[in-house]
């Protein structure tokens, strides 16, 4: 993008806020830019004291109760699914009658963790492998710590997986859409760090 193009963007941009109500991450989308990047535009134009709106995040509680109601999944992962909170979920469920499954509860230990062994080994994290077969974080960290599993560290994941031109555009479509970076990773089964980078890095090349 031009200087003159980036001028005229940064300009529409504050327009849109100051008009506003909008959020900056609203902002962010209808410009392509992260909520940060916007952040910093603004201050750079010398437009600061003013807080970020919230606007409180709907989600289709009919939708919510209807995936519980014809999967196997528990409350955590529809959820993850959806991007919204455990209790979102219980309220819809509990409003339309729908009583939850005690079967379905949140494994609290894996029982086959030979495959978690090996879905670690190939490279994917622990929060890969909990999205994968239902269960949280700390549960598969436990597990492969209990098997001897020589862990990687914090931040340190296996060999790096390239970003296919597809992927690229699938998950810009996805954000476009107003999907969450954690259900965009749940999706392409990768970490959330990582398209949170992929997202800033093809924001600053704008």
């Amino acid at each position: 993008m031009s200087n003159q193009r980036k001028t005229q963007r940064d300009q529409a941009l504050v327009k849109d806020y100051l008009a506003g109500p909008i959020t900056l991450k609203e902002l962010g989308q209808k410009y392509g830019l992260t909520r940060e990047r916007v952040r910093q535009l603004l201050n750079r134009c010398g437009v600061t004291g003013r807080y970020d709106i919230v606007r409180p995040r709907q989600f289709d509680p009919d939708a919510l109760v209807e995936r519980y109601k014809s999967s196997r999944l528990n409350v955590v992962q529809v959820s993850r699914e959806f991007g919204c909170s455990n209790t979102t979920v219980e309220n819809a469920l509990k409003r339309a009658g729908v009583p939850v499954d005690l079967s379905r509860t949140e494994r609290r230990s894996i029982v086959r963790p030979n495959r978690a062994i090996k879905m670690y080994e190939s490279g994917k994290t622990c929060a890969q492998i909990a999205r994968t077969l239902g269960c949280s974080t700390m549960t598969v960290s436990t597990t492969l710590r209990r098997e001897g599993q020589v862990m990687r560290g914090p931040g340190k994941v296996g060999p790096k997986r390239p970003w296919t031109n597809s992927e690229t555009e699938q998950m810009i479509t996805l954000r476009s859409k107003g999907y969450t970076q954690d259900r965009i990773a749940t999706i392409l089964g990768r970490s959330q760090v990582t398209v949170s980078l992929k997202l800033h890095k093809l924001a600053s090349m704008q």
